[in-house]
């Protein structure tokens, strides 16, 4: 991965930044699933999966020829600290994750679920930084517990189709992005993590077959995210809603 930037060069003269980044990760995972019908048209599904990651960096950032990758122990090479480059960044991170879902199937064409499930998505090494040492900084793994309810359906021998549910995630170490002011006064964005987050909402679909060779497809989904807990440079972000459309729809159809 490789990135160079020019700031206001008619200002501040040719500065250019540059990153060079040699990457390697590696995922490895077990993971199992069964379902049980313990009684009649009643079903219970468990799933367990162990993950390990592996996220590596080789990084070499220069401000013009000179490298601005802090040495081990030392916190900025601003004002004449030690560099390295390249240095290498490497975090391994290890996770397990489960499911547990009920379904009852009222009617052939009737399907009602609830589930309950937890997610997770590696953490990885920040390969934009200069200057700082905080901005080659890990960031942490981000895992969620998930809320569903459902409803799956068809009507008119199979000429409907009708999907509902609800849910919500409760996030722990959200991914996000944000930006640090380093030592020498500019701004690195890095990648951090909101310590909790909420995301809830419905979604709704539905499938019509409306004569011989016509379809329609309508869907629409309310969300509903926000931080729990998170502050970064620009002060306390708690409850501040993130970027996640509230409203989503479509509306098509299909003539064969």
């Amino acid at each position: 991965d490789d990135s160079t930037v020019t700031i206001l060069p008619q200002v501040l003269g040719p500065l250019p930044g540059i990153n060079n980044n040699q990457i390697r990760n590696s995922s490895v995972a077990g993971f199992a699933q069964a379902a049980w019908e313990f009684i009649p048209d009643w079903r219970l599904t468990a799933g367990a999966r162990y993950t390990v990651d592996t996220r590596q960096i080789n990084t070499t950032a220069l401000s013009g020829t000179t490298c601005v990758v802090p040495a081990p122990g030392v916190d900025t090479t601003a004002f004449g600290g030690a560099a390295e480059c390249p240095r290498t960044f490497k975090s391994t991170f290890r996770k397990p994750t489960w499911l547990v879902s009920l379904d009852r199937q009222l009617n052939p064409d009737t399907l009602l679920y609830a589930k309950i499930a937890t997610g997770y998505r590696s953490g990885g090494e920040n390969e934009g930084g200069a200057v700082d040492i905080q901005t080659f900084a890990p960031f942490a793994p981000e895992t969620n517990v998930e809320y569903e309810v459902g409803l799956k359906s068809e009507f008119l021998d199979r000429r409907l189709r009708l999907n509902l549910d609800a849910f919500e995630d409760k996030y722990s170490n959200l991914q996000v992005q944000t930006a640090l002011v380093g030592s020498d006064g500019q701004f690195v964005t890095v990648e951090t993590n909101a310590a909790t987050s909420t995301i809830r909402g419905m979604e709704l679909e539905a499938d019509a077959i409306i004569a011989s060779g016509l379809s329609m497809h309508a869907s629409t989904a309310y969300t509903d995210a926000h931080y729990d807990k998170f502050a970064d440079v620009t002060g306390d972000r708690s409850h501040e809603p993130f970027s996640v459309p509230k409203w989503m729809w479509s509306l098509g159809a299909k003539y064969l």
